[in-house]
């Protein structure tokens, strides 16, 4: 995936912004919930992305996460994610939506 996909999306990723996806199946990972989440059929994730078409106003340097089960790093040019975990409990479900509600920011 280099991000330069334009249009809508059918399949396992969903554009979100210009320049990067992410897995459709995080957006219903954000609703409020009490029961344990299950993502990727238990497998945990990595991926990289380079980052393109950013917006001119975007002064990016570099941000991080490294806490709770998705942590990730954003620079200029790249995005690198991991999911650590992919079984997750109610409170690390929470620190999951927490880590990417955080990630959308930067990224927006």
């Amino acid at each position: 995936m280099d991000g330069s996909f334009q249009g809508a999306a059918k399949g396992r990723f969903v554009k979100n912004a210009p320049s990067f996806f992410l897995p459709d199946e995080w957006r219903a990972a954000l609703q409020p919930r009490t029961q344990p989440l299950l993502l990727h059929q238990g497998y945990s994730l990595t991926f990289t992305q380079t980052l393109r078409d950013l917006p001119t106003n975007s002064k990016r340097r570099f941000s991080e996460h490294k806490t709770g089960p998705l942590q990730w790093q954003l620079n200029d040019t790249a995005l690198r994610v991991t999911l650590k975990k992919a079984f997750l409990d109610p409170p690390q479900a929470a620190q999951f939506q927490q880590g990417l509600l955080r990630l959308l920011e930067e990224l927006n």
